[in-house]
């Protein structure tokens, strides 16, 4: 009997072990979720130190492979989707290239990446990362933007913002975090 009951316990650690090295869910969504919501939430009020430069600047710059002195939206996006394991495959520092066909979705929700057309650019030329979805807009978090007082020009800011922004002004929107 002592046998069995100590085989019985070596079997419920093992098992116990095994079961925690799977990755777990919260309501559905992946653990790194809530990495990455923590990530963002945490750069906000991050400054520039010069223009497009400065020691977390450029680390989010570094992530996408980009030099200092470049726009960083993308790079933010791409930054804090890597801080928590994500391997964003195919992302560059070209905001278009956060929109693949196959990461791109209708129902929106907290993590996902968010992207504003720009007609003199003719393409999507601000991203960022939306922290809440309500009715009539989100809440977002972005990089190399001002905060909402700004101006209507927030492609290029000063620093990592949360913001209110109006559903009818995104553009599209993608999914990293699954």
């Amino acid at each position: 009997m002592f046998q069995e009951s100590n085989a019985m316990a070596k079997i419920i650690v093992c098992l116990s072990v095994i079961l925690s090295l799977l990755p777990r869910y919260h309501y559905g969504q992946p653990r790194n979720l809530e990495c990455l919501v923590r990530t963002y939430r945490a750069e906000v009020g991050v400054k520039e130190e010069g223009w497009n430069s400065g020691k977390r600047v450029e680390q989010y710059l570094a992530s996408a492979g980009l030099p200092r002195g470049n726009p960083y939206c993308a790079a933010f996006v791409i930054f804090c989707h890597k801080e928590c394991g994500y391997k964003m495959k195919g992302a560059t520092g070209w905001s278009p290239s956060l929109f693949p066909a196959n990461r791109v979705v209708e129902e929106w929700r907290q993590g996902d990446v968010f992207g504003i057309f720009f007609a003199k650019k003719k393409r999507i030329a601000h991203v960022g990362i939306i922290d809440a979805v309500y009715k009539n807009h989100v809440i977002t978090v972005e990089g190399n933007t001002g905060p909402d007082n700004y101006g209507e020009n927030t492609r290029e800011g000063d620093g990592v913002h949360k913001k209110r922004r109006l559903k009818k002004q995104i553009y599209k929107v993608s999914r990293w975090s699954e």
